[in-house]
């Protein structure tokens, strides 16, 4: 019983959220709702948990001096306080610039023109079905860089048109205002991993065992982690929603939905990895290929099968991406005149960018190969 009201609970503020989105599209900025300031008050006040404990310290030795006690007992609030600090987001992978890929950047420059920012500083390549934005910026720097990553198998199973589209999607997280892309909700999310550290509550979940005190820490930590992901994540589907918006701008309705409707079929990239066993010699990007041809190729009956998943996929709210079919609706719901600059492949020199890929797509896959065959080879 309980789990049905929770089921229509769910289902009723994911429909609220998708038409708040709709009304939304027109906005230059998102409405600040109830949801969102108690969000940014949740936030603020675990922020101030470092700087309250360093500053508990200072005053208890300061306050106690000469006596040893207070002196040693405040010196470890400060130490408290200092791991509690977020820690800088220092960008230690692979990194691509301008000068590498020259003919994606060019893209990434037309798009970017597009939705009124610029281009990232720098392209990840990765062995996952997925893209990215995620911003970088070390402790105590004003210097931030944001960088773009792409899935190669994803980036095989796209259409030119549907490339395009995920391009957009993802670089207009950088105007779309995500709370957990950047600002106080990312940084606040930061501490909480500390406060989870601090007190190796991991352990505790895990094993269900502990101490009294990290039985309480769970308790206390636990509902204010749950009630700030519960105000974060309405937030941050917002956020996908005007992305979404963003993309079909950029590249028209029908490939962000098209797009979409690939990635419900991602884990078929997945389990065509073993149709390469044993996985021997250097066959360079054939995985990735292999991979994405495996989404992209999928039969009329397997694509409806996984559509008809992703249409009875729970509405949930504690998920920082809305339902994909949600999201389907949503795009499909917007006047066709939003696309009508959209950005044609036609105009786009996609064989240059598949040719400045080619090398860095055989080196990731012939590196993926080697480390499938190790671990059949230790198995």
């Amino acid at each position: 019983m309980i789990g049905n009201l929770m089921d229509r609970w769910q289902e009723r503020f994911a429909d609220q959220l998708l038409e708040q989105a709709k009304r939304e599209v027109d906005h230059a900025r998102p409405r600040v709702t109830g949801r969102l300031a108690i969000g940014w008050a949740l936030s603020f006040l675990l922020l101030a948990t470092p700087y309250v404990s360093m500053a508990a310290g200072v005053t208890l030795g300061l306050v106690g001096y000469p006596d040893l006690g207070p002196i040693i007992l405040g010196l470890i609030l400060v130490g408290f306080g200092v791991t509690l600090l977020p820690p800088g987001h220092r960008n230690r992978s692979k990194t691509y610039r301008r000068t590498d890929l020259p003919a994606l950047f060019s893209l990434l420059d037309r798009i970017a023109e597009r939705l009124g920012t610029t281009a990232p500083d720098g392209i990840h390549l990765d062995e996952d079905f997925n893209a990215y934005i995620t911003q970088f910026r070390p402790r105590f720097s004003r210097q931030q860089e944001w960088v773009l990553g792409i899935g190669l198998p994803l980036w095989a199973a796209l259409s030119t048109d549907q490339r395009i589209a995920l391009l957009a999607h993802e670089m207009a997280h950088k105007v779309n205002d995500d709370p957990m892309r950047s600002g106080v909700f990312a940084r606040a999310y930061a501490v909480l991993s500390n406060w989870y550290d601090t007190f190796e509550l991991d352990s505790y979940y895990y094993y269900n065992e502990g101490h009294l005190t990290q039985i309480v820490a769970a308790m206390v930590i636990g509902t204010y982690q749950r009630a700030l992901s519960r105000f974060s994540f309405f937030e941050s589907q917002r956020a996908e929603y005007r992305a979404d918006a963003h993309a079909m701008q950029v590249a028209g309705a029908e490939p962000v939905i098209a797009m979409l409707e690939v990635i419900t079929r991602g884990d078929l990239a997945q389990r065509s990895i073993v149709d390469l066993y044993p996985y021997t010699g250097d066959q360079g990007a054939r995985i990735f290929d292999h991979m994405g041809h495996a989404v992209s190729d999928a039969d009329p009956e397997t694509a409806a099968r996984y559509l008809t998943e992703a249409a009875r996929e729970k509405k949930r709210v504690d998920n920082s991406h809305p339902p994909t079919a949600l999201r389907i609706e949503f795009i499909a719901s917007l006047p066709a005149a939003l696309s009508e600059n959209r950005l044609h492949p036609e105009d786009v020199d996609f064989s240059a960018i598949d040719a400045e890929l080619q090398p860095l797509r055989d080196d990731l896959g012939k590196t993926m190969m080697e480390e499938l065959h190790e671990v059949e080879v230790n198995r």
